[in-house]
């Protein structure tokens, strides 16, 4: 076999395992996902930008970046499922919303007290001081958070990682690692907002939130059941935090 006979089988050899990605998660793999939260952290923490070009960041890494990976390198979408399948799963998501809906009217009720405890009216304090927005871009934000926001997070969290994740370690070992880089995230968000103790307490928190997104999506087999949920939870917060909004 000649040096040119060798070049084309090892090409071939590489292209048909490209062709044939099975969608665990690896090397690349974990190495994007490093690397996008370390440059939205770089852009979030030192360089502070407005919002909207930290979120132009975000979306890059956390959308753009995954689907160019999956198109380029591993040549495997498997993990971005939106559309829910069967109608099983259409009547899980319908009841899931009816029951979102109930505990947002609980939230309304108790909306005060939660802000309270939680020491929101400094937090939004500190939001309208660092960002020195007009109330027309907070108010943008809180029909571009639920949807836009979450939507992307959701595709990186729920779909890039959980996914490949539990392609190769198993759903409940994926759940736990998500969950985790899901809390980690937004530590680079609130890491000043709360005392020792609340942050703790809200970490605890966004972990149980990612493992509950994380069932969601895998029970449901789409995006759409944790997008849905996830957005619902933002507008939760943004019930809470509405009486301190000045």
């Amino acid at each position: 076999m000649n040096d040119q006979d060798y070049s084309a089988q090892s090409t071939t050899k590489v292209l048909r395992r490209i062709r044939t990605d099975n969608g665990k998660f690896n090397l690349t793999d974990f190495l994007m996902v490093i690397g996008a939260m370390l440059l939205y952290a770089a852009v979030a923490r030192i360089w502070q930008p407005t919002y909207m070009v930290k979120s132009a960041f975000k979306i890059s890494g956390f959308v753009i970046l995954p689907i160019l990976v999956s198109m380029f390198v591993r040549n495997n979408f498997a993990w971005l499922k939106i559309r829910l399948l069967d109608r099983e799963a259409v009547k899980f998501f319908l009841r899931l919303l009816a029951l979102c809906i109930g505990f947002l009217i609980m939230i309304t009720l108790f909306a005060r007290p939660i802000g309270n405890f939680f020491g929101v009216e400094s937090i939004m304090a500190e939001i309208m001081t660092r960002t020195d927005s007009p109330k027309i871009l907070v108010w943008g934000a809180v029909l571009y958070i639920p949807i836009v926001n979450a939507a992307a997070e959701e595709i990186f969290f729920r779909g890039f990682i959980l996914q490949r994740l539990a392609m190769r370690f198993g759903f409940i070992p994926a759940s736990l690692m998500s969950a985790g880089f899901f809390a980690v995230y937004h530590l680079i968000v609130f890491r000043n907002w709360f005392n020792p103790l609340l942050l703790a307490l809200a970490l605890s928190g966004l972990v149980i939130a990612g493992l509950i997104l994380n069932w969601l999506a895998w029970h449901c087999r789409s995006l759409l059941t944790s997008w849905t949920v996830h957005g619902l939870m933002n507008i939760a917060v943004f019930i809470v935090a509405y009486p301190y909004f000045k």
